[in-house]
């Protein structure tokens, strides 16, 4: 099949009404000429040159003077605007399709890379945040799995209609481990990866998903666990101590919010709007759940309520949002700080809230199903993650065990559940 891409400049002026080779001012206009089965398209480049200045053979601009700066931009936009579309004719013949005009000019129009994985990872990931499609924080962890992805390309390009072949999933876990990356952070990036390929693939991209034979499977738990009781009252009293505006009052607000709202996920954490609150209420629909539309609402314990009211009399002026929108990978480093200043023996982390939350309510007495409503989750297998075992829940089994005897034993001090219950979640119906 014959096709073809050249730089041509425009010699077919008329000028007071005569053929002329160039415009008034003495230029001429240039264009990426392409012909496929004797089909011609030209395809303006918005610069002009003057056709005497003008290579014809190698379709290059030569200098009209010394130092003619001019000249070597122009030629690198030209030199791009052919390497643009020879990467489109090399996409086709590695595909073994047939190049057709109409679908030169729709693959060449597409912003998003057809060839190299990189690419179309960094500018479909712009368009998903553009669109709304990500939330600032979902961006944050994407955008830091697209880094990771190009120092294991090392400078290298990741072509698609190579991935299957090159074993990429086998070779990318492999370096993931070399990185000493834990199972839990090897998977996310896994899972982030396979995602854009996915993206890529609908987008009608053509090339073998290299994941198809390749099953990442999800750690049962995570490299975080959840605190001790007295470290969470350890945490809320120190939060008394922090200067009003300082980022680690910010950080360390939004986490306890996050704790005493049922285990509030991150992504919600960041987006609460003003409007949420009805009085007790939190009333809004999670990011989990924005394609649905379901909308749930969270009624607010007395501490939820004080950290609400913290954070509006607090926040700086402007901010739409009641808590920091701090990114997790910063505010995860200020928590960090925050451990290392207690003398903390677990490491703090934005999910341990919501771990630490699940484990103090199975711990306290609460049901394993109400907790699955509470963390929004579908399925029960997902709340068992967060089931784990602590000295406070052992010495409950053993006094549990001596009821059975018909023993009247005081419950362990650190276990009184006589408090008001938990906050209730529920769905609410359209």
């Amino acid at each position: 099949m014959a096709y073809s891409a050249n730089i041509r400049i425009r010699t077919d002026y008329r000028v007071d009404g005569r053929p002329s080779s160039c415009r008034r001012d003495g230029t001429s206009a240039l264009y990426l000429q392409i012909i496929i089965e004797g089909k011609v398209r030209q395809m303006p480049l918005e610069l002009a040159w003057p056709p005497s200045h003008f290579d014809r053979e190698s379709g290059r601009l030569l200098p009209r003077h010394a130092d003619d700066n001019q000249c070597q931009d122009y030629n690198l936009i030209c030199q791009q605007a052919l390497g643009d579309a020879n990467e489109v004719f090399t996409e086709f013949r590695l595909r073994r399709q047939p190049v057709t005009l109409d679908g030169f000019l729709r693959e060449y129009r597409s912003p998003l890379s057809k060839v190299s994985l990189l690419d179309y990872f960094n500018t479909k990931l712009s368009q998903r945040r553009r669109d709304g499609l990500i939330c600032e924080l979902s961006y944050q962890s994407q955008f830091g799995s697209l880094k990771t992805l190009r120092q294991f390309a090392g400078g290298r390009d990741l072509l698609f209609v190579a991935l299957a072949a090159r074993q990429f999933p086998e070779k990318f876990e492999a370096w993931l481990r070399s990185q000493g990356l834990n199972a839990m952070t090897r998977w996310n990036k896994h899972k982030t990866v396979r995602t854009y390929i996915r993206l890529a693939l609908r987008d009608n991209i053509y090339f073998i998903d290299p994941y198809l034979d390749y099953k990442v499977h999800k750690p049962k738990k995570g490299n975080w666990r959840p605190l001790f009781r007295r470290d969470l009252q350890l945490l809320d009293a120190y939060y008394q101590t922090l200067e009003v505006g300082s980022a680690k009052r910010e950080v360390l607000q939004r986490w306890l919010f996050g704790l005493a709202s049922c285990g509030l996920r991150i992504s919600d954490q960041a987006r609460i709007d003003q409007d949420w609150r009805i009085h007790n209420l939190m009333v809004f629909v999670p990011w989990k759940s924005r394609k649905t539309g379901r909308r749930v609402a969270i009624e607010l314990s007395q501490r939820a309520q004080e950290l609400w009211d913290d954070a509006m009399r607090e926040r700086p002026p402007g901010r739409r949002t009641v808590f920091t929108a701090m990114s997790g990978q910063k505010s995860n480093k200020y928590l960090h700080e925050i451990q290392e200043e207690l003398g903390l023996t677990i490491r703090l982390h934005n999910h341990v809230a919501r771990h630490t939350f699940a484990t103090l309510f199975l711990e306290a007495g609460g049901q394993l199903h109400i907790l699955k409503e509470y963390l929004g989750h579908a399925n029960i297998n997902s709340t068992m993650i967060y089931v784990e075992t602590t000295p406070d829940s052992l010495r409950l089994a053993a006094h549990q065990v001596d009821g059975l005897f018909g023993e009247r034993m005081e419950k362990p001090r650190s276990l009184d559940t006589s408090s008001a219950p938990p906050p209730r979640r529920f769905i609410m119906k359209r």
